[in-house]
């Protein structure tokens, strides 16, 4: 097959590291080393776990600076992969204390094990660098009518939940769903846990100690103050929380959510 026959629809996501200028400041300063910098490069760029179907969903990704581009084919397989892969992305680098953000499109591209390029690049790039705003992987509507289709033709739950709609308009990739789902069964319909169940609630609830902990850090900078609080408020409305190892994220314009044992939905949507 020639190359021009390659450049075709496909799902294309790009993603970078939120406030990546301020990491290189802090590395002229010595208040970053180069290896914490490498290592968090490092954890952005390495594909090992991030799909598991390459050979179904045509998976592939290249690295671009502090950032990763990510494509699979328009089929449910690549979409349901691609989702994966921003999920478990932004939970590797949210374990480092740092938040990503995104863009997630439909639209041509060109992507082989060397390059990447098309009209899908630049559309994803655009939406993550003046739209997303906040630490989220935006979806365009073109995603959404897709997901949508594959939900209505499936007979399972495995897309649900996967895309959400924020308060602002944009649909964005729900990539606290499996954290949500897990910390919903384990911890408001299970009284007895099992050893490895422990320790992922314990994960989870360093994950939201991490939270706070940059929250509680940029209340000297309103702009990235904000973004975080962004996150915050997302993640109080998809973990639940109540007992002795949830509490909710605090600071200024977060709102309480109550969680309730039996309720239907383990996501609280955005106001």
């Amino acid at each position: 097959m020639s190359s021009e026959l390659e450049y075709g629809e496909r799902y294309c996501a790009f993603v970078d590291i939120l406030g990546f200028r301020g990491l290189i400041g802090e590395l002229g300063r010595g208040a970053l080393s180069i290896t914490e910098l490498r290592d968090l490069l490092t954890t952005i760029h390495k594909t090992d776990g991030l799909s598991t179907q390459y050979w179904q969903t045509d998976f592939r990704t290249q690295s671009i600076s502090d950032a990763v581009a990510i494509s699979t084919n328009v089929t449910r397989e690549g979409l349901t992969e691609i989702l994966r892969a921003l999920e478990n992305l932004t939970l590797r680098l949210l374990n480092k204390g740092y938040f990503i953000r995104g863009g997630l499109v439909k639209g041509r591209l060109f992507h082989d094990e060397n390059v990447v390029f098309g009209d899908a690049l630049v559309d994803a790039y655009r939406l993550e660098s003046e739209v997303a705003l906040y630490p989220r992987i935006m979806a365009t509507r073109a995603v959404w009518l897709d997901f949508e289709k594959y939900r209505a033709e499936g007979d399972d739950h495995s897309l649900d939940d996967w895309i959400k709609q924020s308060d602002d308009g944009p649909m964005f990739v729900h990539t606290l769903r499996a954290t949500s789902q897990f910390a919903y069964r384990t911890k408001l319909e299970n009284i007895n846990l099992s050893p490895p169940e422990r320790t992922s609630l314990d994960h989870i609830t360093d994950l939201q100690n991490i939270i706070q902990e940059k929250l509680d850090e940029s209340i000297d900078n309103p702009r990235y103050f904000q973004k975080v609080q962004w996150f915050a408020e997302y993640w109080n409305r998809s973990v639940p929380y109540g007992g002795k190892d949830f509490t909710s994220i605090q600071g200024p314009g977060l709102n309480e959510t109550k969680w309730l044992v039996g309720a239907d939905q383990p996501f609280h949507p955005l106001p």
